[in-house]
């Protein structure tokens, strides 16, 4: 049976080498929303920063805008950011580095999105033109 001192000593223990576990640093912050406090006049934009490869020190990246700030109401701005967020969000964890070449990362990503082919059914299918720079495909 243990005594309160081994008990405490122990438990000392077990917090002492779990204040100093020094794990390896996240590459990128929190990705955040600036939203001007609501007002529609200024512009609202995601801001994140990172790990700089060189210095090793976060550094803060130009906001991106994308297109938010033509809309009109605070919720689709909202709504508009939040998807920047997320997709920025995802490419950061598949290893996206603006301060190298993703060329690799790219093609890797279009590889993934491979056209649908069914197998079994004879189906042609032809574009259809809408647009002059729009296609959409039909199924006979």
């Amino acid at each position: 049976m243990l005594t309160s001192e081994q008990i405490i000593t122990f438990a000392y223990d077990i917090e002492y080498e779990s204040a100093y576990d020094l794990t390896k640093p996240k590459n990128f912050s929190e990705l955040k929303i600036y939203t001007a406090k609501g007002d529609l006049k200024k512009r609202w934009y995601v801001y994140f920063s990172y790990r700089n490869p060189e210095s090793g020190k976060l550094k803060r990246l130009t906001p991106i805008y994308g297109k938010a700030n033509s809309y009109k109401t605070k919720e689709e701005r909202l709504e508009v950011l939040s998807v920047y967020r997320k997709t920025l969000l995802k490419l950061l964890k598949e290893g996206f580095n603006p301060f190298e070449d993703n060329t690799k990362l790219l093609e890797q990503r279009k590889s993934k999105k491979e056209p649908f082919t069914h197998k079994g059914d004879n189906v042609e299918l032809k574009p259809k033109k809408v647009k002059s720079d729009v296609y959409y495909t039909e199924i006979d």
